[in-house]
């Protein structure tokens, strides 16, 4: 069973927020719904179900059927199939540090300045792993040095010390609203944005 997953977060790849006040935030604009408790995730995750306004601040392209299976005297049976927008949950994660979001979605990245294809992208993030805080990549091809935060990973992958995973969303199955991130930056002071995974 594979875990998909709309990421947003915050183009400041140092910054991150404070859980309670933005879940309170998030909620008041009907995005976050009742907290749960979800054993899945090992990390500092915090899980709440979609709000009165999520599918007016997510915006579904398509969507997918979703069963739902129950062990039913001794057999696996399905109980239901539902459409997997109204299935979304939703998690507030932190990291220590900023962090790799990539998962097996990513593709190579750019240039931002000549659109050089960086072929060996899994070094590249070894690279930075290995000197986080002074890490820059240099263009072999216009000389441009940009920080691995900059490099164009279209949506594929990003780098954050904290997000908001919307759970059960597929590639290119849904995006952010541009109200919803404009209601982050006011929310919280800064640029969101937002990328697509899938283990």
């Amino acid at each position: 069973m594979s875990d998909s997953k709309l990421i947003l977060y915050p183009i400041d790849p140092i910054w991150c927020f404070e859980p309670t006040e933005l879940a309170n935030m998030l909620a008041s604009i009907g995005l976050l719904g009742q907290a749960f408790l979800q054993k899945k995730e090992a990390r500092n995750s915090h899980f709440y179900y979609a709000g009165e306004n999520f599918l007016q601040l997510i915006e579904f392209v398509s969507s997918h059927f979703v069963r739902h299976l129950e062990i039913v005297d001794g057999e696996l049976v399905e109980t239901q199939i539902s459409d997997s927008k109204n299935s979304c949950y939703i998690s507030l994660e932190l990291y220590q540090e900023p962090s790799f979001l990539g998962s097996a979605l990513t593709q190579t990245p750019f240039c931002t300045n000549c659109r050089y294809v960086i072929e060996d992208w899994t070094n590249l993030v070894s690279d930075w792993y290995s000197g986080k805080e002074n890490y820059v990549w240099h263009c072999p091809q216009c000389q441009t040095v940009s920080a691995i935060y900059a490099l164009d990973w279209n949506k594929r992958n990003g780098f954050a010390k904290c997000s908001i995973d919307i759970w059960d969303i597929w590639l290119d199955e849904a995006r952010p609203s541009k109200k919803l991130l404009i209601d982050l930056k006011r929310i919280t002071d800064k640029e969101w944005t937002f990328l697509y995974y899938r283990i």
